[in-house]
């Protein structure tokens, strides 16, 4: 389980890809999606929930590259659930991709999911 929880406070963020092409083997120049859902009472600042591919700094941004949705798409909120687009994916966009969420209360919760070419079964 990837939360926090004290004192009637929680601070849940699950993620897992949503598009069909994510299974092994990952096929390249496709699009793949990934979803992640938060939970959080009290509530989070969207302006402080985001994206980040292998531990860079700053969340990732709507590029040409990737497309990133939420709803709500800002403001405050308990529930959230964000999007992230990797469009055409390349060798350079394969690894782990995390998502962060901080509310009010100084709760922080990072999940990480990694993107890898896979293995074809035999």
């Amino acid at each position: 389980m990837h939360a926090y929880i004290s004192d009637g406070q929680v601070l849940h963020v699950d993620m897992r890809p949503v598009s069909a092409s994510f299974s092994p083997p990952l096929r390249m120049n496709r699009q793949v999606q990934l979803r992640c859902d938060v939970i959080a009472h009290p509530p989070i600042d969207v302006s402080h929930t985001g994206w980040l591919h292998e531990g860079e700094n700053g969340y990732i941004t709507t590029d040409r590259k990737y497309t990133v949705y939420a709803s709500p798409p800002s403001g405050i909120a308990e529930y959230l659930t964000s999007v992230l687009t990797i469009n055409g994916i390349t060798e350079e966009e394969l690894g782990a991709y995390s998502c962060e969420a901080r509310n009010a209360a100084g709760m922080y919760v990072r999940r990480a999911l990694n993107v890898s070419r896979g293995k074809k079964k035999l």
